[in-house]
């Protein structure tokens, strides 16, 4: 609830939207480590936090946001892992 709260204040231009991107990013990615399931929602929780943190240059969560998607993915495919690190497919080099 607190991730789309803020993000609609963030997409409304309301005061402090670096203040505000930085909570809904930050809960977004609370929201997926709490949720057991892989699913459509979780998903777009992480991209969202991802684009969150990549707009507002919140380089902390950023680091996060790509980290809880390398693990999301390889927990579905575990195989991909070592492939994902090796060949570094995120760009800046984060994998």
């Amino acid at each position: 609830m607190a991730a789309r709260f803020n993000d609609l204040l963030v997409v409304s231009k309301q005061p402090s939207p670096h203040v505000r991107a930085r909570t809904a990013a930050e809960a977004y990615l609370a929201d997926v480590a709490q949720s057991p399931d892989q699913n459509l929602h979780t998903t777009a929780s992480l991209v969202r936090a991802w684009d969150l943190a990549r707009r507002f240059k919140l380089q902390d969560v950023e680091s996060v946001a790509v980290d809880s998607m390398l693990d999301y993915v390889a927990a579905g495919l575990p195989e991909f892992r070592s492939w994902w690190a090796f060949s570094g497919v995120l760009a800046g080099g984060y994998a």
